[in-house]
């Protein structure tokens, strides 16, 4: 699905406030996955996390990725459901200093110098410009006890361990290049 909010062609990003925003549907798909672990908090059919991939799909058709990441359902205090999951958007803000990925990606377009404003210019035409160079896409699964990781031998492992092994097949892939996390992060 869409990442940001963009016209019919997905590459003139429509602005609101003179920041990028969530597209609709991704907007939908967090909801969704936020309501979902809400109510099942506490029980075995509470999900662990999330795992999402941002990419684009370079001149060739492949996956360009821009970010691999996680959420994990435990937050930073232990046996707490973390902050992500609750109302809001949290890793996915858009506004400044809100250090979600789009507040993140407004701040490094409309700084020169921002430690991301490399990795925005590989996304954008000119970096402070709305303007794409091809559709962003961001895809977002549920990470639960039948997931299983992209090395099926492996069976089911726990979402930060999936996280850090999809890094580490991109990275030995040489598909790193416009990757802005080259290790797996923890919360």
């Amino acid at each position: 699905m869409p990442l940001l909010s963009a016209s019919a062609d997905n590459l003139s990003v429509v602005l609101s406030g003179g920041l990028m925003t969530r597209s609709i549907p991704f907007s939908d798909r967090i909801s969704i996955i936020k309501k979902h672990v809400r109510a099942t908090w506490g029980t075995p059919a509470c999900p662990e996390g999330v795992l999402y991939l941002i990419y684009c799909r370079n001149e060739n058709g492949k996956v360009q990725p821009f970010y691999i990441g996680k959420a994990s359902v435990i937050g930073k205090t232990p046996g707490k459901l973390s902050a992500l999951f609750h109302p809001g958007y949290i890793r996915f803000a858009h506004n400044l200093k809100s250090n979600g990925h789009i507040g993140n990606m407004n701040e490094a377009r409309l700084t020169p110098g921002h430690p991301y404003y490399p990795w925005i210019g590989s996304m954008f035409s000119v970096p402070h410009l709305p303007k794409i160079k091809t559709p962003i896409y961001v895809n977002m699964e549920v990470w639960d006890s039948k997931s299983l990781s992209c090395l099926p031998l492996l069976g089911h492992i726990s979402v930060e361990t999936e996280e850090a092994l999809r890094i580490e097949i991109i990275r030995q892939a040489g598909c790193d290049a416009s990757l802005l996390n080259k290790i797996g992060n923890s919360e």
